[in-house]
């Protein structure tokens, strides 16, 4: 893949006084090597130039991390989103543990059970998280290529989160928590800055315009491979699943008041067919590839290509998500069902033909269990209106519905973007009652999706990805097309 280049260049004065030579300053060279959002350890299918191809794997990631370190200094780095979800930490309960093996073999710099080391400064733990005080820092100093090279993290700020104790984790804001880390940096004669983030693209823009001190931005959150040069800063992102790895080369030269820092950015493709495995890697996964070959079993067909693509599910109807929609109201006889888009995963459009029970698993990821709630028309016009909030984000709140056809407007204002709902056929009526089937995860209050529904359960199914796969079993090749429910402002519908 081509090499982009983000170079201030080399421009150096020298007064030559006599019998005083000039010597050219030491140039410092370091490659970082980038993943994030790496979820399967094993390749996955994505589309290349049209067609299907295999991409990725962490066995196959490793030799090409190997390889750089034999050409040099290298630091590697990974921007977050790694234990959840996959068919092995889900569905088999694994919880991670494959990805901390995998990663822990490749020598990438359950917290407990790592030995690599985490960085985040605007994540608080409770104190009955009872984590080593040397696992999660605000920030690290590494030693690389005679540089001391100050590294902190920053997470996607959330609402608090339960689940380590009575206390509940909290999420500073990322720009106040960076100037912190950054001071602290400073203070230690840090020669670089790197912050390693896990954040939407614009709020690393932001980060960037508010702190230039900051070198480079090895970032995460966004699935697709995207940069950005904003002043002098260089942010980054190599894309989901490693199926390729983001390079950064920095060479780093001391001037009298300064470092001058030439910067470049390239992803390397992780291609199984062309890099071999890493035997070390490679072993350490081969128990769970092996736990995985029951999910090859075919359990249905499909006669058109499901579309589950992000920039689909996460942004306007998929037929995929009509699909499972109408499998949920039909199963808990409701009124009306709204499933998030974030639900699904893959990323991708699957070709017609067989469906495996690993491809469902990896679809359709979380256990969630299916429930009824009793909502309002004005709280399921409220619904839709999270639902929208974020368009063009590619949000995991957008929502794929049944029983209910909506229309908004993705500039309009939000909180007021949904310009018509009907429901059963009939406008919707903002005092009636209706029964809405969904996930238990959605009726949570504060998830990071935002959606505030009744969390009084009046019935409870079975997980959703259980009902898919024996509904699959059940029926003929899938022929589903969108329908139209969903449109936005002027989209014309076939």
């Amino acid at each position: 893949m081509r090499s982009r280049s983000f170079a201030t260049p080399f421009v150096f004065a020298c007064l030559v006084w006599p019998v005083v030579a000039c010597t050219s300053p030491a140039v410092h060279s370091l490659t970082i090597v980038q993943l994030n959002d790496v979820y399967e350890v094993f390749p996955v299918i994505v589309e290349v130039n049209g067609r299907p191809v295999r991409r990725g794997g962490l066995a196959h990631a490793s030799t090409l991390v190997q390889q750089a370190k034999r050409r040099g200094p290298v630091l590697v780095l990974h921007a977050g989103d790694l234990l959840s979800p996959s068919l092995l930490s889900v569905a088999l309960k694994h919880r991670g543990a494959q990805m901390v093996e995998a990663l822990n073999a490749m020598g990438v710099e359950r917290l407990r059970e790592t030995r690599f080391r985490w960085v985040s400064a605007n994540v608080k733990f409770p104190e009955a998280a009872d984590l080593p005080p040397e696992k999660v820092a605000p920030f690290r100093i590494v030693n690389a290529a005679g540089l001391r090279i100050g590294v902190f993290g920053l997470t996607v700020p959330l609402r608090p989160v339960t689940g380590c104790g009575p206390e509940p984790i909290v999420f500073q804001d990322p720009v106040v928590a960076a100037r912190a880390a950054v001071s602290g940096l400073k203070q230690r004669g840090v020669d670089l800055i790197v912050a390693l983030t896990h954040l939407p693209m614009e709020i690393d823009r932001r980060l960037a315009e508010t702190i230039p001190e900051i070198d480079a931005i090895v970032g995460g959150h966004d699935h697709e491979p995207l940069d950005a040069l904003v002043g002098t800063t260089l942010i980054t992102k190599a894309g989901a699943n490693a199926v390729a790895l983001g390079i950064m080369r920095l060479d780093a030269v001391r001037t009298n008041e300064r470092w001058v820092v030439q910067k470049s950015w390239r992803r390397e493709a992780v291609d199984p067919q062309a890099v071999a495995a890493d035997p070390e890697v490679a072993s350490v996964l081969a128990p769970y590839a092996k736990e995985m070959e029951p999910f090859a079993q075919v359990i249905g067909r499909t006669a058109v290509a499901l579309d589950i693509r992000e920039e689909t599910i996460r942004e306007k109807e998929s037929n995929l998500g009509d699909y499972v929609a109408d499998a949920m109201r039909a199963a808990m006889a409701t009124d009306v069902a709204l499933l998030n888009g974030g639900a699904f995963r893959d990323d991708r459009l699957i070709p017609a033909g067989s469906l495996t029970l690993g491809d469902l698993y990896t679809m359709l990821p979380f256990a969630n269990e299916l429930v009824v709630v009793a909502v309002t028309g004005r709280q399921l016009v409220e619904a839709l209106e999270n639902g929208v909030s974020m368009a063009g984000q590619k949000a995991g709140r957008f929502p794929q519905v049944s029983g209910v056809r909506f229309t908004f407007d993705p500039h309009g204002p939000v909180g007021h973007r949904v310009v018509s709902v009907s429901v059963g056929g009939q406008s919707l009526d903002p005092e009636r009652t209706y029964t809405l089937a969904t996930t238990e995860f959605l009726v949570r209050h504060e998830t990071i999706d935002g959606y505030t529904l009744p969390n009084t359960v009046l019935r409870r199914g079975v997980p959703l990805n259980e009902h898919v796969i024996e509904h699959l079993k059940t029926t003929g090749p899938l022929h589903i097309e969108t329908d139209g429910r969903i449109t936005r402002v002027g989209e014309v519908v076939n």
